[in-house]
This record gives C-alpha cells, structure tokens and sequence, in this order.
C-alpha cells in the first residue's frame, strides 16, 4: 500500500503545477519557474500519481485544467498561502511589519508636485524593511480591481 500523504517533494510539485495553471499553460511557466518542459511535466505527473487524479490536459491543443485540476488547484492555492502566511503571522505576532503591500496609482499622480509618494515609499521602507512594496499604475481608476 502507498503512503497518500504529501510529502515536501509533492508541495514542490504543487507550487509547480499553481504555477503552470496560473501561466496558462507550459511555455510562460518555463520562463517564470526557471525549469525545463520536462521537469514541469514530471513535477506534474508526480503529483497527479500521488493524487491519483489527472490534473489538466496537455499537448498540441494546448493547456486546460480538468475538472479534478480546477479543484486541486482551489485547495493547493489555499494551502500554499497559509504556509506562506507563517513568517508574516510570526512577525505580526512580534510587532515587526512584513508580507507584501500592493500601492494602486493612477499613472497622473505621479507628476503631481504635491505627491510625495517617492519620499513616502522611502520612508516606509527604512521604517518596514521585511515588506515587500509592488506599485501597481494605471491610466484611469476604472483599470483597478475592486477589493
């Protein structure tokens, strides 16, 4: 009889397959993960034996996840996120900022002579070094998604 629970190497294979799901197929996860064709393949194929589930559909067509990979994909992101959440939720615990802070501006902003937003991100950098800072622009405030 095997042994059904995932082990270190299978989240390996999940963050993969999150990752080649989100890409939207092979090609793009190549580039992102750093790994060849093959490897993605055989981190799929691992994770879909352990599962014992076939997780997308692959080949000239393209890439579609299967039903199965829909629902793995939901319960994977879940998990990976939780475990990802640690260090921050550690931290927080302490009293120290950290995780990642998305900034949405709208591109005109940037020019204006009483934003100081450079100077602020300065600031809070010094004051927060453990989080991470992506600023997001957009041209109209229509382009942001509604949180």
């Amino acid at each position: 009889m095997h042994n059904k629970k995932l082990t270190e190497k299978d989240l390996k294979s999940l963050r993969v397959f999150t990752s080649v799901a989100e890409a939207g197929g092979f090609t793009i996860a190549e580039k992102k993960l750093n790994m060849s064709k093959a490897s993605i393949s055989r981190h799929i194929r691992e994770i879909e034996e352990k599962l014992g589930v076939q997780l997308c559909e692959r080949g000239p067509s393209g890439f579609k996840l299967t039903e199965s990979g829909l629902f793995v994909i939901e319960k994977a992101n879940t998990a990976l996120k939780a475990l990802d959440n640690i260090k921050t939720e550690v931290d927080e615990r302490h009293g120290i900022l950290s995780g990642t802070l998305v900034i949405g501006v709208i591109e005109h902003i940037l020019t204006d002579p009483l934003c100081h937003l450079s100077a602020t991100i300065a600031q809070f950098t010094q004051e927060a070094p453990n989080v991470k800072l992506e600023l997001s622009t957009e041209r109209s405030p229509h382009n942001f998604p509604k949180a």
